[in-house]
């Protein structure tokens, strides 16, 4: 603890927290204390201490009196401090300080006797000023530093502390000033969740005045007590706090090219975790530190105890680190997501990849030590599902070249926005036997990659025999056990032969990974654009044939003069229109139902079991046909040019700047990874399907048991998962009384739906004790400009429409998209508009690839950009370089735009 004596006791808990800092071998930037007996001097001077007595007597009534009933009597205080005659001393103390600190600016920091306890820290209490210039402004300034112990809040916070406002002592840290490029605070230990092994550090650009204060947005860090990081949280910091030439300090603005990127680096986090260490250990709790780094150089501001702190968690809990990140499953299990489907989905991916490791030839011993990271592949928080990071990197040690597959994992396939601590999850030996078992699951993996094609060919048929094995239609009047069958069939025919989709995503990571290094070395910012292209036009693309067989029935509807007319009439319910339309003796009714035989499934939210796909509502393709037949010559310009030189061009550029060998390499690697990406949309249809199927046979479920006085509603079977039903109608249920189970789920479950997630969340120890902690906090966005991946190139300029719900009746044509999240169900949205912006996502999602497939400029993986934009906002899209401009609006237009 920090040494306490008569001498020190004048000096202030600021400026004893200096002294240790110093002590410890910390670089304190240099100072020099006025001691508190100059302030007492002072008030007794100007006949202060009577108005103190007073303002204590005041303080000790019941009630406690307000803050303004104590105002005027402060104010008074306040008053006589700054305005009468400084001690002579005082002048003479500060003229020898500037001159053993340094002709330059200074700053002067209160330190009150009692600041900065393991018990009252008194931050933000009273008042520093910095970059103080001249003698006079430094003798100001410490009068307005006492001065500052009398503001109400901080009569009051001192009377809760137990003392006694008469005798208040304030001694003032004058210190040389430090003009630094960035500055933050550090603690040894997480202010929120208590525990002791993180350090938290929040950064920001500029002075420190902006993060003490909360004035300016920080970046957000997480180490290991040696350095080592966990996670990080950056934000778009626009505004920055520095030096003004006058003196003082002003808001300035971040450098664009600042604005976006980390505050700290590597090695400013390890120096910066060292030191905060080093304090507490000679302080001996938990401290927070200030620091600032100016040319490079760290200094310490100031250290003090953690106030408030929350106890450290009683026992070290296994698995303490976890990172989840909803970066590409947000696409497959969007918002809110049921139990039933949560549970479907962990099952599925455990069963799934834990087949892909043995396909690859994984040796058993490492297959049992996947096996728990299996079951945790994905995360379930608040009712939204996430990719568990820990699980999916032990995934990947299992496979040769794990930092090459990690980095395209989280580049190409996720589109990550922070990596995280894999160190848990990753193999420790390296020795020669695990090289050897690498090499030949490496020798397994091109043996599956060579006979890819035919086992792709050989799924496809596997999987049409099984599936029509379920009879879909019928599951709504089968009996339990007829669906207890059929729901076999979906996990052993199904879920336990997937192994050849897994491989192709493998091969997908892999090419794509190769292509995208190989451009990011010859052209470096625009790498996404040139990898862009050369994943366009690729034959085959099964993403958008729902799209163009939508496109073909809106043009036999527009070419029918009464459909056409039917369909555009807004005033008609469109369950009417759809009725008429499959009524008619047209080819459309014929072409709307094999549409929907065939591409159901293919909704929003598809694989979720309770969405309502259009296999469920048909009439939910009204607005969509209504929306393509309406703008018939932008769909026609759309969908009849295609682009198909973008490719050819990057393809052949990038070959000419290649050597012979890499040349032959290059082109072979691109054909494989377009033929990899066409049988990958393929195959995810296939898995639309199944859960199309296994949706029918949950619904029906839930028709039994409703029907057996099971369950109060068909709907409650959501709120169940598949071990509970199964245990239910197999007779080895715990509980028996599935409506009480229900009815408490629901509870729970209702404060979910209207939570606002964050999309990375970190958690030390169990995930549901820090559930406060996961909440996201609405981005406050000012910037005019923002970036993302450019994903399919194009510069349209043109006016934004939010869209929640691809079946939302909104108005797109002509118009950008913007929405949090897209999957197939979106398509055909896409073809009368003028450009796509997407939240999350990455140049492989669905989107991606069916706007590229359509010429539709899109940038994707843009956090916050819902809230940033509006419907009705103008705004400069390049979807070649991921930019967004948000462009003045046109007051004459204001209010003119509502979709």
């Amino acid at each position: 603890m920090i040494p306490i004596n008569h001498t020190a006791a004048s000096r202030g808990g600021k400026a004893l927290g200096l002294d240790s800092c110093v002590k410890v071998g910390l670089n304190v930037p240099p100072y020099v204390v006025v001691t508190s007996d100059y302030f007492s001097e002072h008030i007794d001077a100007a006949q202060v201490r009577p108005l103190l007595a007073q303002l204590d007597r005041e303080l000790r009534k019941e009630p406690a009196p307000p803050l303004d009933y104590l105002a005027p009597l402060c104010q008074e205080i306040r008053h006589r401090i700054t305005s009468a005659d400084a001690p002579r001393r005082l002048r003479a103390t500060l003229g020898d300080a500037r001159g053993e600190l340094g002709p330059g600016a200074m700053a002067i920091r209160s330190s009150m006797v009692g600041e900065d306890s393991a018990q009252k820290s008194y931050a933000g209490q009273l008042e520093s000023f910095l970059n103080v210039l001249g003698l006079d402004e430094c003798v100001r300034c410490v009068l307005a530093c006492w001065a500052s112990a009398f503001q109400p809040h901080t009569v009051l916070y001192m009377h809760s502390a137990g003392a006694r406002v008469e005798d208040t002592s304030v001694a003032v840290v004058v210190q040389q000033m430090i003009d630094a490029t960035k500055s933050g605070v550090a603690f040894s230990a997480d202010p929120v969740s208590g525990v002791r092994e993180t350090v938290v550090v929040s950064a920001a650009w500029g002075l420190g005045e902006g993060v003490v204060s909360g004035g300016v947005d920080a970046d957000e860090y997480r180490f290991t007590r040696d350095g080592q990081p966990r996670g990080q949280t950056l934000t778009h910091q626009e505004a920055m706090v520095v030096s003004d030439l006058d003196g003082g300090t002003k808001l300035s603005a971040v450098p664009k090219e600042q604005a976006d990127s980390a505050v700290l680096s590597a090695d400013d986090g390890a120096r910066i975790c060292a030191i905060t260490v080093r304090a507490e250990k000679w302080f001996g709790v938990p401290v927070d530190v200030e620091w600032t780094i100016a040319e490079g150089v760290l200094y310490v501001l100031q250290a003090r105890p953690i106030t408030g702190l929350p106890p450290a968690p009683p026992v070290r809990q296994s698995l303490s680190h976890r990172s989840f990140d909803n970066s590409n499953i947000q696409e497959s299990f969007n918002g809110y997501t049921s139990p039933l489907t949560f549970s479907f989905a962990s099952l599925a991916y455990e069963r799934v990849f834990t087949d892909f490791a043995q396909a690859v030839g994984v040796a058993p011993g490492e297959l049992a030590t996947f096996k728990p990271y299996a079951r945790n592949m994905l995360g379930y928080l608040n009712g939204r599902v996430y990719y568990n990071l820990q699980s999916w990197y032990a995934m990947l040690g299992l496979l040769p070249g794990y930092e090459t597959n990690k980095e395209e994992t989280e580049r190409v396939m996720w589109h990550l926005e922070e990596p995280a601590d894999e160190s848990e999850s990753r193999a420790a030996s390296q020795g020669l036997l695990r090289r050897a078992r690498l090499f030949k699951v490496g020798v397994r993996i091109a043996a599956n990659f060579a006979t890819l094609d035919l086992s792709v060919a050989r799924f496809v048929r596997n999987f049409d025999r099984v599936y029509t094995q379920i009879d879909r239609p019928a599951l709504a009047t089968q009996s339990i056990d007829e669906l207890n069958k059929a729901i076999s069939i979906v996990h052993r025919e199904m879920m336990d032969s997937w192994q050849v989709p897994n491989v192709n995503d493998l091969r997908v990571m892999m090419t794509c990974g190769a292509i995208r290094r190989i451009t990011a070395e010859l052209d470096g910012d625009t790498a996404d654009s040139v990898f862009a292209d050369l994943m366009s036009n690729i034959e085959g693309i099964e993403s958008i044939q729902p799209t163009l067989l939508l496109a073909e029935i809106a043009d036999c509807i527009g070419r029918d003069g009464a459909l056409r007319t039917l369909v555009l009439d807004t005033e008609q319910s469109t369950v009417d229109v759809y009725e008429r339309l499959t009524a008619s003796d047209s080819s459309v009714a014929q072409r709307l139902q094999d549409y929907v035989s065939r591409y159901g499934d293919r909704s929003a939210g598809e694989l979720k079991l309770e969405t309502q796909t259009i296999r469920d509502q048909p009439h939910t393709l009204v607005p969509l046909l209504r929306n393509l037949v309406a703008h018939s010559d932008i769909v026609a310009e759309r969908l009849t040019n295609r682009p198909a030189t973008a490719f050819r061009k990057a393809r052949r550029d990038t070959a000419a700047r290649l050597g012979p060998l890499r040349r032959i390499y290059f082109r072979a690697i691109v054909s494989w990874a377009r033929k990899s990406v066409a049988d990958r949309e393929k195959l995810r249809l296939l898995r639309t399907y199944a859960f199309g199927a296994t949706r029918d046979i949950y619904r029906a479920y839930g028709m039994r048991l409703h029907e057996l006085g099971a369950l109060d509603s068909p709907e409650d079977i959501y709120m169940l998962t598949v071990d509970e039903i199964d245990a239910y109608v197999s007779g080895r249920a715990v509980s028996s009384d599935l409506d009480s189970l229900v009815a408490t789920r629901r509870l729970e479950h209702k404060s979910y739906l209207d939570v606002d997630m964050a999309n990375r969340i970190d958690v030390e120890g169990l995930p549901y004790q820090q559930v406060g902690a996961v909440v996201s906090s609405p981005e406050n966005h000012t910037a005019e400009k923002m970036k993302g991946l450019g994903c399919a190139p194009g510069v349209v300029r043109a006016k934004v429409v939010v869209v929640e719900s691809p079946t939302d009746a909104v108005a797109v044509a002509g118009k950008i998209i913007c929405a949090m999240r897209t999957d197939p169900g979106w398509a055909p949205l896409f073809p009368t508009a003028a450009g796509l912006i997407v939240e999350r996502g990455s140049s492989l999602s669905h989107s991606a690839v069916v706007a590229r497939e359509i010429g539709l400029p899109t940038v994707v993986g843009v956090p916050g950009v819902t809230r940033w934009l509006c419907t009705g906002d103008e705004v400069l899209l390049d979807g070649e370089r991921g930019t967004i401009e948000r462009l003045p609006r046109d007051p004459a237009n204001e209010g003119g735009d509502a979709a």
